[in-house]
């Protein structure tokens, strides 16, 4: 979890805004809210940065620096989420956290080099070797 200071300013209609929400969410960033629509200092200040337009999302972060109308990828820029992956080559890649994923991730428990991703977490995993890293799933028959 991200402990970064970040007000979103937006409205509940903009579909801009429901990503950028969505993105931090799944990046697990804790942010707060500010309907523009409801709250008549949110919009006066998302009026004051945008040169009197009503620009949303606008996001504040607690640096004062401010991005408006930002791509998941220039928030995970800011955020200094990886966005590449560590390695060139992979024994296996698994996408998805659901059953066929998973079993094929397992391959990693025999020595090949696995990078499971998921909309929550990318890890890469060796295992066989000490001191290197292992796929982490969940045990059999429990939720990860």
């Amino acid at each position: 979890m991200s402990h970064t200071n970040l007000t979103v300013y937006g409205a509940t209609w903009c579909s801009d805004c429901k990503r950028a929400k969505k993105f931090l969410g799944e990046q697990r960033v804790h942010y707060s809210w500010v309907d523009v629509e409801q709250d008549a200092a949110g919009l006066a200040l998302v009026e004051r940065v945008n040169a009197g337009k009503r620009i949303i999302p606008t996001i504040v972060f607690d640096d004062k620096s401010i991005l408006v109308e930002p791509s998941n990828a220039e928030l995970a820029a800011r955020l200094g989420l990886q966005t590449r992956a560590r390695m060139d080559y992979y024994d296996l890649i698994c996408v998805g956290g659901g059953p066929t994923s998973l079993t094929a991730g397992r391959a990693a428990r025999r020595g090949r080099v696995a990078l499971h991703h998921d909309r929550r977490r990318a890890r890469v995993r060796r295992a066989g070797h000490p001191g290197r890293h292992r796929l982490d799933l969940p045990a059999p028959g429990r939720a990860g």
